[in-house]
């Protein structure tokens, strides 16, 4: 965690986000795809196989997460 509001980095979004959806239930495989990550269920010799971009999978994730955004600034 950034230790004060100047000490934060790109990234800290994407591992806010990656640990928010996991929290609400969207699945590893997914996360690592919106994130475009490698290293979650699908890798190795799977992700050399597995071409499949999960777009629809994706969106969903994403619009969930958009979701529990919005409850936590309540808007």
């Amino acid at each position: 965690m950034p230790k004060n509001t100047h000490d934060w980095r790109f990234h800290d979004f994407r591992r806010t986000a990656s640990t928010g959806m996991a929290k609400i239930g969207v699945a590893p495989h997914v996360i690592d795809a919106v994130t475009n990550h490698k290293s979650g269920v699908v890798s190795g010799v799977g992700a050399t196989y597995n071409r499949y971009p999960y777009f629809n999978e994706k969106r969903e994730a994403l619009e969930l997460w958009a979701s529990e955004l919005s409850k936590m600034v309540g808007s």
